[in-house]
C-alpha cells in the first residue's frame, strides 16, 4: 500500500511540475511508470513537451530512412511497417502541435526550433497538417501497390519545406 502511494505521489509531483504526458511519450512503457518518468525527466535537459516533439521528429526521421531502404528493396512488409510509423508520428505531431510547441517552449535554449514557428503559427500548423496528410497518402500507396515512390517524395518535400522555414542549423560540436 505504501509503495502504491509513493508511486501515486511521484506521479502527482511529475504532473504538477511538467504537465501530463503527451501521446508521443504516453505510449511508451516508461510513461506507464511514474517513477521512471520522473527519472527520465531528471536526466533530460529539456522540458517534456520539447523532449516529446524531439522524440516524434526522430521517429519520423528513422522511419523515413527505413522507408527509403524498403522502397529501394521493394520490401512491401517493411515499407508498411515504416509507413505506419510515419503516420503515427505525424498524427501525434499534428494532433498535439499546440502542446508540443507551446509558446512557453519558444524560450528553451539548445533546440533547433526557430522563433518563426510562433511568429507564423498558422503556416507551421498547416505544415504539420500537410505532413499528416502526406504520410497517410504514403501509407495508402504502399498498402495498395500505388506509386509509393512519388508519395515518399511528397513526404520528403513536406518535411524539408518545414525544416527550411522553422528549423535552425545544427549546433557546431566543440
Amino acid at each position: 500500500m505504501i509503495k502504491h502511494l509513493s508511486l501515486f505521489a511521484t506521479a502527482v509531483v511529475f504532473t504538477a511540475a511538467f504537465g501530463a504526458a503527451t501521446p508521443a511519450f504516453a505510449d511508451t512503457a516508461q510513461a506507464a511508470n511514474p517513477a521512471t518518468a520522473v527519472q527520465l525527466a531528471a536526466k533530460t535537459k529539456f522540458p517534456p513537451p520539447v523532449e516529446n516533439r524531439k522524440k516524434a521528429m526522430k521517429t519520423l526521421s528513422s522511419n523515413m530512412k527505413g522507408m527509403k531502404k524498403a522502397l529501394a528493396a521493394k520490401d512491401q512488409k517493411t515499407a508498411e511497417k515504416h509507413a505506419a510509423g510515419l503516420v503515427n508520428a505525424a498524427s501525434t505531431l499534428d494532433k498535439n502541435v499546440d502542446k508540443l510547441f507551446d509558446k512557453k517552449t519558444a524560450a528553451v535554449k539548445g533546440t533547433r526550433a526557430k522563433k518563426e514557428i510562433w511568429q507564423d503559427w498558422k503556416k507551421f500548423k498547416a505544415g504539420m497538417n500537410a505532413l499528416n496528410d502526406k504520410t497517410t497518402a504514403l501509407a495508402k500507396a504502399v498498402k495498395s501497390g500505388g506509386d509509393a515512390d512519388e508519395a515518399f517524395k511528397a513526404v520528403g518535400k513536406t518535411c524539408s519545406g518545414c525544416h527550411k522555414a522553422f528549423r535552425g542549423k545544427k549546433p557546431k560540436k566543440n
